[in-house]
């Protein structure tokens, strides 16, 4: 297992992170955003289902993401999406042009087809070699077992996720299962028994010692 504090994202200055829908970053990695937010890290969100329309209206979607971005402390010109009706190809391409230093990307190995989507073209993205590429739990993903964590406060990665409204109105984000799973995985780092962690898996890493 490793440690995601104090270590290697130290040097890490572009961050991208890359999801199906709208508030899927957040769900999956926000504690960690709001990290490299404090290091002052440039930070990327790319949604690549952005026309998502079965769990909410995407304008609103898209306004409760700029909502959570802006609490992150990220730009609105950082959001960059596409629809389901784009080709991978051209996206990419066109995430390529972030040139990151690490990815983090929902897990390949998941029920929900946009979520293998996305994170299929994260992979590709992050095919070169100085990249850093880290999964994330987004879900519904099946045999996640991972082996990094990245300790977070709890309560600020609940008020990112809060932006979201939408999505815990209609049950999308069920909050109370994602703080227990979180609990879980701080316990298997940490003594505390508040400790809330973030579980990734390592897709690719350049370890910095």
């Amino acid at each position: 297992m490793q440690f995601l504090k104090n270590s290697n994202l130290q040097d890490i200055d572009r961050v991208l992170v890359i999801g199906a829908h709208f508030d899927d970053c957040e769900v999956g990695v926000g504690g960690t955003l709001l990290k490299h937010a404090d290091k002052g890290d440039e930070i990327y969100i790319a949604i690549v289902d952005s026309d998502e329309f079965r769990t909410g209206e995407p304008k609103m979607r898209k306004r409760e993401q700029l909502a959570a971005m802006k609490f992150v402390g990220i730009p609105k010109k950082n959001l960059i999406t596409f629809t389901s009706k784009d080709h991978e190809p051209e996206i990419i391409s066109a995430l390529d042009e972030v040139r990151p230093d690490v990815i983090y990307t929902v897990y390949h190995k998941d029920t929900h087809q946009a979520h293998r989507r996305a994170s299929s073209i994260a992979q590709s993205v992050g095919r070169k070699r100085n990249i850093t590429t880290m999964f994330f739990y987004c879900g519904s993903s099946i045999e996640f077992y991972p082996n990094m964590f990245s300790i977070i406060d709890k309560n600020r990665k609940e008020k990112l996720i809060s932006f979201h409204k939408t999505q815990i109105e209609c049950g999308a984000i069920k909050r109370t299962i994602k703080d227990r799973m979180e609990a879980y995985w701080g316990a298997l780092i940490s003594v505390d028994e508040d400790c809330r962690a973030e579980g990734l898996m390592v897709r690719k890493m350049i370890y910095n010692l």
